[in-house]
């Protein structure tokens, strides 16, 4: 019987990680196709307003050897360019735009016409729309 029990253990840890897998599964291949959707060319416009004002942003969003790469255009209230990387969980990406620390948009693949929305700690809604 002991011998039993230490047989069985092994297998339900086994069995217990098995079962485990597909919940990770779907959430990594849902990131990769946020990703693709993400790194589309021509870039995004973004829209973005809060407590100092409003404006549009032009952002390109590139894969390079360290990760993915956010290439921000300014474009009001003044010009101004910069480049930052972008941190990807499931369902959500995080980068400092050239004024606004800390921006985190959420991925909607429903709304086709503003699938990344959200804001930054400074009170700044961000919305990114297809050019």
């Amino acid at each position: 019987m002991i011998h039993t029990r230490r047989s069985i253990r092994p297998i339900s840890v086994l069995l217990g990680a098995l079962l485990l897998l597909p919940a990770q599964l779907p959430a990594q291949a849902t990131t990769e196709a946020m990703l693709e959707v993400l790194v589309r060319a021509p870039g995004w416009r973004a829209e973005w307003s809060g407590p100092g004002g409003s404006g549009i942003t032009d952002v390109v969003f590139e894969r390079t050897a360290a990760g993915i790469t956010a290439k921000i255009h300014l474009i009001t209230p003044f010009d101004m360019t910069c480049e930052n990387p972008v941190t990807v969980a499931p369902g959500r990406i995080t980068f400092d735009g050239c004024r606004d620390p800390a921006v985190s948009l959420t991925y909607d693949p429903s709304n086709p016409d503003l699938p990344f929305q959200g804001g930054s700690p400074r009170g700044y809604a961000w919305k990114l729309r297809p050019k």
